[in-house]
């Protein structure tokens, strides 16, 4: 049997003293092995369900096999191979987020145990999931939900995570009147009243089992570079256009829109070089070529990208120019996405390794890379943090390099600095990018 860290040695004796625990610990800790022991020892017989992010069924799979549990179903595919795979009785059934909406009949099976990975996916009260896991799964005996980041823009995406485990939240069943009775209106946003935002986090600590890599004792120091490539006049004649006209001026035609969430798309698309099908700029795709010929050469490298056009596009200009890749995206298979880790961990040949940031920003250990690489980057707080910790392993001192790549005057900067700030305000966000638009930020 292997030996726990003592950070997973205090989670499992803190979830024996739990009902339904709440594993929120940092990125990269290990909240998978202390909730399989939990569930093993509460457990020792019945059938239970895991639901998880895609890109960490396989990392599910990987620890549940080393544990000795051999009655493993995988959930996923078609909507008939996941019932068929459901019907097969095993012990340990995994599925991903979107398998669950696809499948609701999930919530009728009388499981001895639930788990949600990456729990902040139901701090939305309104969404389908959040409904169908605090309704659905409300009777189901053990209950376990883990979260590297259980609140990454406000205090109240906590609350549909315990009305998930408890049935409530300090006396509240109502997420409206929680928020109303504990929450003030500040322009667009929802902020704690005076002295509460201490009370909502005490009281969390209290009820979840909370650890940082710092207070863990295995902290990798992170350093994070900024290399700019000035903006083509395409880039600057593009952005002036979307910001001021909301329209765009391509040789397939004119876009056109009255949205501000299409605009922003547009000013990241115009960021990283590529709208719609064409090339407004090659700078970016340049200095990465100068990086990984030049100070990245011989370095194992993460690359992310926002947009698949991009990522298809820097992969024809590594295959021209001899550099060994490989690359993770939305139709690459689950099982062939972890083949695809595993050469780029263990191929002398494979020095890249691009990714699209929402089909492997969680449960996935890219700690075999020396580099990440940002070509483009989203400003959602929790999926940026977890694409950059991808890169780090517990028991690695050494500092883990952040390399971002950023087009002067553009919406990179803005998104750049939601990041400095920690991606843990949302409004910080949106008065930036208010400001881009209006043309305050130059």
């Amino acid at each position: 049997m292997r030996t726990l860290f003592p950070v997973q040695e205090r989670a499992l004796d803190y979830a024996r003293d739990h009902k339904h625990p709440a594993f929120f610990l940092e990125m990269r800790l290990g909240k998978t092995l202390p909730t399989i022991r939990f569930l093993q020892e509460k457990h020792p017989r019945g059938c239970g369900l895991v639901v998880a992010p895609l890109s960490a069924v396989p990392a599910w799979r990987c620890e549940l096999e080393k544990e000795s549990e051999p009655s493993i179903a995988l959930l996923l595919g078609a909507v008939h191979r996941r019932g068929a795979a459901l019907s097969s009785g095993a012990r340990w059934n995994l599925v991903n987020w979107e398998g669950l909406r696809v499948l609701p009949e999930l919530t009728e099976v009388p499981w001895d145990w639930v788990v949600l990975d990456e729990s902040v996916r139901i701090r939305n009260p309104k969404a389908q999931l959040t409904q169908l896991a605090c309704r659905g799964f409300r009777d189901v005996g053990t209950r376990v939900i883990l979260s590297g980041m259980p609140a990454p823009e406000t205090d109240m995406d906590y609350f549909c995570q315990m009305l998930f485990l408890d049935g409530e939240w300090w006396g509240y069943k109502n997420y409206w009147q929680f928020r109303n009775a504990l929450f003030r209106q500040a322009g667009y946003d929802w902020v704690p009243k005076p002295g509460m935002r201490e009370r909502l986090k005490e009281y969390v600590r209290e009820r979840a089992f909370w650890c940082s890599a710092e207070e863990a004792g295995m902290a990798n120091e992170v350093v994070r570079i900024r290399r700019y490539v000035e903006p083509t006049e395409a880039q600057i004649a593009l952005t002036k256009a979307a910001k001021t006209d909301f329209a765009l001026q391509l040789s397939s035609g004119e876009r056109t829109t009255r949205w501000r969430p299409v605009v922003e798309t547009w000013l990241a698309r115009i960021a990283g070089g590529f709208v719609g099908d064409e090339v407004v700029s090659t700078r970016k795709t340049e200095l990465l070529l100068e990086l990984l010929l030049g100070e990245l050469a011989n370095k194992k490298v993460v690359v992310w990208f926002r947009f698949n056009l991009e990522l298809e596009q820097i992969a024809k200009a590594l295959a021209s120019s001899g550099i060994g890749f490989t690359f993770i995206r939305g139709n690459v298979e689950w099982k062939e996405r972890e083949e695809r880790r595993k050469l780029f961990a263990e191929a002398s040949n494979i020095q890249v390794l691009l990714c699209q940031i929402k089909c492997a920003s969680h449960g996935v250990d890219f700690s075999a890379a020396d580099y990440a690489v940002y070509y483009s980057m989203v400003y959602a707080a929790d999926e940026q943090q977890q694409t950059e910790a991808r890169v780090k392993h517990p028991l690695v001192r050494t500092p883990r390099c952040l390399v971002y790549l950023l087009t002067e005057g553009s919406l990179d900067e803005v998104v750049f600095d939601s990041v400095s700030q920690k991606r843990a305000h949302s409004a910080w966000y949106r008065t930036r990018l208010e400001e881009f638009l209006k043309g305050e930020i130059p």
